[in-house]
């Protein structure tokens, strides 16, 4: 009964390791998507502040 449990017990946390690493994956996912997103608005500003510097 005892040996039951702790099979059991394993199981309940492989499954939360899963849940956890699938939670962690889509958070950098979201993360790195985010980064880039300012990264881009970020160089576009400054391809139009040296476009402007260039025009004066």
């Amino acid at each position: 009964m005892v040996s039951k449990l702790k099979d059991v017990w394993e199981v309940i946390q492989f499954i939360f390791l899963l849940i956890a690493l699938l939670i962690f994956l889509t958070v950098a996912r979201v993360g790195m998507y985010d980064s880039f997103i300012q990264n881009g608005f970020q160089n576009t500003e400054f391809y139009k502040s040296l476009t402007d510097s260039i025009r004066k």
